[in-house]
């Protein structure tokens, strides 16, 4: 059945994006970002604030990796969505997520999301 959502800035449905960075100490850390998507054929964007650890983690390293969020995860993306790097260091400990580091780029990929974009920031 279609529906008419009328004109909107966003798609539907929207994918969970697990935004992800070192801090200069080698610490990982993520985020859920809820607003990105594809900018070029060899680019993404994704919106974030700079209160955010992550943010500032990819401003120091000049780079991140964006992980696709899959059903069987929705527990561990909600928790990184909801609780600060800021405030709990070891956050993503705490979700129960593991990374293992990119070969192309200095940031972590997390192993238990299906897929993961590798990315430096420009």
């Amino acid at each position: 059945m279609r529906k008419n959502f009328g004109v909107k800035t966003w798609a539907y449905p929207m994918p969970v994006y697990i935004v992800a960075a070192y801090d200069k100490e080698g610490v990982p850390c993520c985020m859920n970002a809820a607003w990105g998507g594809i900018y070029d054929t060899n680019q993404i964007m994704v919106c974030l604030s700079d209160d955010h650890k992550t943010t500032k983690n990819i401003i120091e390293s000049g780079a991140f990796t964006v992980s696709i969020a899959d059903a069987k995860h929705v527990i561990e993306a909600d928790y990184v969505g909801i609780v600060s790097g800021n405030k709990v260091p070891d956050k993503m400990a705490r979700a129960g997520l593991t990374v293992e580091r990119s070969a192309f780029v200095n940031a972590p990929i997390i192993n238990e999301f299906p897929m993961t974009v590798e990315c430096r920031l420009l």
